[in-house]
């Protein structure tokens, strides 16, 4: 059961409704049957101390992925509880902060596309038959356009590695973005973004 609390804060028409048949955009791992990824996003104000209620979270809801915001950790601070997670925090200064909990089945590999002050963002490539890059990115409210050079970054980088391949990127945030994407005949890429 999805638990939540309506902040009077909340802007809920920023809020878009997502389908929630099980599209296949994924090959497992051990054949070429399709498999679905289940993932969330919540900005979880603090990971101290929720780190029993974050693997019961995952738990109900089968989730695969869990992308939190505002982890509000420290640099040298961990989520005890939390087996497979990857985070980053907000170098130098109180709050903000991304995390992705992984689920253990999955191979996923940590990817780095250099230091931004402007937002922090976590990022890793699943391994498997689709090259499929998952993205958590965190905006503070003045945010400015770093996120162009990153997905710059990104794209260059993976266009080398690809050779004609496909990449599905999928970006978690909670800011709007527009968009201009260049790419050569035989180079794909998809872009997903949530939020």
């Amino acid at each position: 059961m999805l638990r939540y609390k309506v902040c009077g804060s909340a802007n809920l028409s920023n809020l878009k409704s997502i389908p929630c048949e099980p599209q296949p955009i994924i090959g497992s791992l051990k054949d070429n049957t399709p498999k679905t990824v289940n993932l969330c996003l919540l900005n979880i104000r603090s990971l101290a101390g929720k780190s029993f209620l974050i693997n019961d979270f995952i738990t109900e809801n089968k989730l695969d992925f869990l992308f939190l915001t505002e982890t509000w950790l420290a640099q040298n601070s961990s989520a005890a509880v939390l087996i497979d997670y990857m985070s980053e925090t907000r170098a130098h200064k109180k709050g903000g902060g991304v995390a992705i909990v992984l689920n253990g089945s999955l191979q996923c590999k940590q990817l780095s596309f250099g230091n931004f002050a402007s937002f922090e963002y976590v990022a890793f490539l699943l391994k498997s038959s689709s090259r499929v890059i998952f993205i958590n990115v965190y905006r503070p409210p003045k945010f400015s356009d770093d996120f162009t050079e990153l997905l710059s970054t990104i794209c260059m980088d993976h266009r080398c590695r690809l050779r004609g391949g496909h990449l599905l990127l999928v970006i978690l945030t909670s800011m709007s973005i527009t968009l201009r994407t260049e790419a050569p005949n035989n180079y794909v890429m998809s872009l997903i973004i949530l939020g």
